[in-house]
């Protein structure tokens, strides 16, 4: 048996790859100024269900072949968001909402 990990996707719409690009060279450019990188901040944030749903990112399926299997969305329960940030100075958070 073999865990397959189940796969959530977003449409890519006709502009954005060119929108891509278009970021990664003003990406680029800014890093030139020495000022850039000391003032990015990186964040992240987890949402936890109160009901116990398990985070999609972490659920694996085992089986002989690929199941094909979709994640349904649970709408409207009970949650907490926990959110954090980290930069070159300074570890922001955490900050549950």
């Amino acid at each position: 048996m073999k865990p397959y990990r189940l796969q959530l996707v977003q449409a890519l719409s006709v502009g954005d790859r060119r929108k891509r690009t278009d970021f990664c060279d003003m990406l680029l450019e800014d890093m030139e100024d020495d000022t850039f990188l000391p003032r990015l901040i990186f964040s992240d944030e987890a949402t936890f269900h109160l009901s116990g749903k398990v985070s999609h990112h972490n659920v694996r399926i085992w089986g002989l072949e690929n199941p094909h299997e979709i994640v349904q969305h649970e709408r409207g329960s009970p949650k907490i968001d926990v959110f954090s940030a980290v930069s070159v100075r300074k570890i922001y958070g955490s900050f549950f909402f």
